[in-house]
């Protein structure tokens, strides 16, 4: 029978650092995954939903957009740059006054 050698410390320290390694690299894989399904499980409660009073929105036509507007409340929702080019074609300039108090922020 062949003899069996212990491992020695420097072997024990390598194969316990890879240990750490591979069970790091799962955990980073396993909190990604997790925060994948998080993100899409919130999206799915809040889409198209009223951040007022939490009915549905639907999309409708206003100026050359597409804006969100509650069924419930009557709230409407501007996606990004949708009030700057509502805004760019107001000639009365009272939008592009309300948008520059956002930019102010």
């Amino acid at each position: 029978m062949a003899e069996q050698k212990k491992p020695t410390a420097g072997e024990n320290e390598f194969f316990s650092k890879e240990e750490e390694l591979a069970i790091r690299k799962l955990r980073e894989k396993l909190d990604k995954e997790r925060q994948g399904r998080e993100a899409a499980q919130l999206k799915a409660a809040h889409w198209m939903r009223c951040p007022k009073c939490g009915g549905k929105m639907h999309e409708a036509p206003f100026q050359q957009v597409v804006v969100d507007r509650c069924e419930s409340c009557g709230y409407v929702g501007f996606d990004r740059g949708e009030l700057e080019i509502v805004a760019g074609r107001d000639q009365s300039g009272v939008l592009r006054h309300v948008l520059g108090l956002f930019k102010g922020k």
